[in-house]
């Protein structure tokens, strides 16, 4: 969507600009979620594009500065091919000044792939410790203890809104960065178990 001023001058409107922006379309998996995340890998001054699906595989759009994207010659790297993929964001945990890319996926561990300067990405997801493997539907960053480095908090589910069970879902995981590409889980911290039916967490 492009945010245009209102014709009548009563605010603003938004149009439809997926077809000019080359941005295909997506299959709606069973899930019925598709994420994405918006971050300029490439420090090349435009925001990127990533879009999860659960029917396979994700993609990575290039903003090409024009008001165009195009699938990023990087994409193969963080497709993620055959696996149910949900929510994903970009953050630079590592402070190296390239925003890296924690994608989540259902019932298998998450994937932390670590931006190498934009020249691709590197699966670090077990050595940093935050591959997390529950079912992992929406994750946000924050310095939580003001240390300089991001931390992360994870929203996990653990069924369907319509399987027709109760669920009291799996517990949310809040890791601590320590400042050397690994992570510590410091979730007791937070108190009581949460879990159940997440949309949304904001660190």
């Amino acid at each position: 969507m492009e945010l245009e001023p209102s014709p009548a001058g009563g605010g603003a409107i938004f149009s439809d600009v997926t077809s000019h922006a080359q941005i295909g379309e997506f299959r709606l998996g069973q899930d019925r979620l598709i994420g994405q995340a918006w971050g300029d890998y490439d420090q090349d001054g435009w925001y990127d594009l990533y879009v999860t699906d659960p029917g396979g595989p994700n993609i990575l759009y290039r903003n090409k500065g024009d008001g165009t994207f195009a699938i990023s010659s990087l994409a193969g790297q963080v497709a993620l091919i055959n696996t149910q993929s949900s929510g994903a964001v970009f953050a630079d945990y590592n402070n190296d000044g390239y925003p890296d890319l924690y994608v989540l996926r259902r019932n298998l561990p998450n994937v932390l792939f670590q931006n190498n300067e934009g020249l691709g990405f590197t699966d670090v997801s077990v050595t940093a410790g935050v591959d997390n493997p529950k079912d992992g539907k929406t994750a946000s960053w924050g310095d939580y203890d003001n240390d300089g480095f991001l931390d992360l908090y994870v929203a996990n589910w653990s069924c369907y809104p319509d399987c027709g069970r109760p669920t009291e879902g799996d517990s949310d995981a809040l890791y601590h960065n320590n400042g050397d590409g690994t992570f510590t889980n410091v979730t007791r911290m937070l108190g009581s178990k949460t879990g159940g039916q997440p949309s949304s967490r904001v660190l």
